[in-house]
């Protein structure tokens, strides 16, 4: 069963997703539970019935925003799969009186892109930089808004896991 965390307006809300055939898949909002339809028409645009409803939804990425159109409607959604939230609590750590986050590696690999340097303003989902791991790129993305205050790692450079790669205030 897939978990998810979906962040609307500030609310959070908890998704499971389990697969019952092909198409068909159980959703798990909270405790309410709806037997959904979802049949990709092309790479971007999937068609979901839920509870009887049909919805339309395409989504696009622009640079570091996943945009979603539900029924031509643009919805705001951050979403959160078991591995963003796990690296989310991995790299958040509270200072005295200040925001800190230190961005750690979340597993051993190269360091291929830095894609901010010290002193830059970052936004949430902002990208930070990309790692290499096991033949797959794993892009790290700013989790709270803020300053850059130290970059510790260059491209090219190989990472253990939990090394400091970054400082935000």
């Amino acid at each position: 069963m897939a978990e998810y965390e979906i962040e609307k307006n500030g609310a959070r809300l908890k998704l499971q997703m389990q697969q019952k055939s092909d198409h068909q898949f159980e959703a798990i909002f909270e405790s309410a539970s709806y037997l959904s339809d979802l049949t990709k028409i092309s790479e971007q645009h999937y068609m979901l019935r839920l509870d009887g409803k049909n919805f339309d939804i395409l989504t696009q990425r622009e640079g570091n925003t996943q945009n979603i159109h539900v029924n031509g409607k643009a919805v705001s959604l951050s979403v959160l799969d078991a591995r963003a939230r796990q690296l989310r609590e991995i790299s958040r750590k509270r200072g005295s009186g200040k925001s800190v986050d230190e961005i750690k590696a979340p597993m051993p690999g190269l360091v291929l892109q830095v894609q901010v340097k010290e002193g830059d303003h970052i936004e949430v989902h902002d990208s930070l930089l990309v790692i290499e791991a096991m033949k797959m790129e794993n892009e790290i993305r700013a989790t709270a808004k803020g300053v850059v205050k130290k970059v510790n790692v260059r491209e090219g450079q190989a990472v253990d896991k939990g090394a400091l790669l970054l400082r935000i205030e």
